[in-house]
């Protein structure tokens, strides 16, 4: 077999390995009391309002504090994938996690 082939198969098979394993991997923000969750491939997985926000005067806090969570579980799923892939990476390049 093609030598290239082989070590493109490989690459291929261990990221595929990593989206996997992040497809499992829940992250978990909270801001004011909203919490929500997300899959390590950054699917909503959850969010939960608190009564207290659900009035119309804190309508605008709520906004803020929903994108607020949000963003941030997403900022950890998004730490994580990059995780996986230096590390998937690595398994096929040695030192590939050092170029970026």
């Amino acid at each position: 077999m093609n030598p290239f082939k082989m070590f493109s198969n490989k690459i291929q098979g261990g990221f595929q390995k990593s989206w996997i394993k992040l497809e499992g991997e829940i992250f978990d923000a909270e801001m004011n009391g909203v919490k929500v969750q997300v899959t390590g491939r950054k699917n909503l997985k959850s969010l939960e309002l608190p009564d207290e926000l659900m009035n119309l005067k804190n309508k605008n806090l709520l906004k803020k504090s929903i994108m607020k969570s949000i963003n941030q579980a997403l900022r950890e799923a998004e730490m994580e994938a990059m995780k996986e892939i230096k590390k998937s990476g690595d398994d096929a390049i040695p030192g590939f996690s050092k170029l970026f």
